[in-house]
């Protein structure tokens, strides 16, 4: 289980964006869903949607990379 987490506001807003900004681009038709975006960029759909519910949980370290896969660079964040 992920253990909790206290991050800065300034973390927690970049988060915050990050997720909003998969929601804009899944209703725009950039991303087919959720499922898709995860899959394509080797995400745990699991760890993606415990840390969107709690942003406080330590689903991903710092170097990048998930507990079980590593993150991809994200287009939409430009990266």
């Amino acid at each position: 289980m992920s253990r909790r987490r206290v991050y800065s506001a300034d973390t927690l807003a970049i988060m915050e964006r990050f997720y909003a900004a998969v929601d804009i681009a899944v209703q725009n038709k950039l991303v087919k869903n959720i499922n898709v975006f995860c899959t394509e960029n080797s995400i745990d759909r699991g760890h993606f949607y415990a840390q969107r519910k709690d942003l406080g949980r330590d689903c991903f370290r710092r170097d990048g990379s998930c507990r079980s896969s590593v993150i991809a660079a994200s287009p939409l964040l430009g990266c």
